[in-house]
């Protein structure tokens, strides 16, 4: 096929410096143990890049905010009037605020017990899982592909 220039598109050319540069980037591809078990780095490297990418779109959906602050003690102290008597309980189990920050109610540098600014929902849970689930996917999947037919 021939171009306006004059020049040769060569597609089997195209073909050859596509297979030497896979060549090239899958030489270190396998991470091998001693027992003979091997790890592909692609596949960690995508787990990986998954990983970070599910942390982007929670911390996205939440507006890169997170503002939520809980401070919980105990039920407080009780007086007592010298008959006997108790008055009301109160609390001075007060925290201290870690979103210490002026115009607004992050402002107060010792908080009393109570939830303070939005309360993080189900998609911040995942979170907490999501590495495990993303990395057993991966190494299942390498075990699938490149373990195993391993002989023990």
């Amino acid at each position: 096929m021939t171009d306006s220039d004059g020049s040769d598109l060569d597609f089997k050319e195209f073909k050859v410096q596509v297979v030497a540069w896979y060549k090239r980037a899958s030489q270190n591809r396998f991470k091998r143990f001693l027992n003979g078990y091997r790890v592909d780095r692609w596949v960690t490297t995508t787990a990986m890049l998954l990983l970070f990418l599910w942390f982007f779109i929670v911390a996205k959906s939440y507006n890169f905010s997170l503002d939520y602050y809980k401070c919980e003690h105990g039920p407080g102290m009780a007086e007592f009037y010298p008959d006997g008597s108790q008055k009301e309980v109160y609390s001075q189990d007060y925290c201290k605020n870690p979103f210490y920050k002026p115009q607004n109610w992050k402002n107060v540098e010792y908080l009393p017990p109570g939830e303070y600014g939005a309360k993080p929902g189900p998609l911040f849970k995942t979170v907490y899982y999501s590495p495990f689930l993303i990395f057993g996917l991966a190494f299942g999947l390498n075990h699938i592909s490149h373990n195993r037919r391993r002989k023990k």
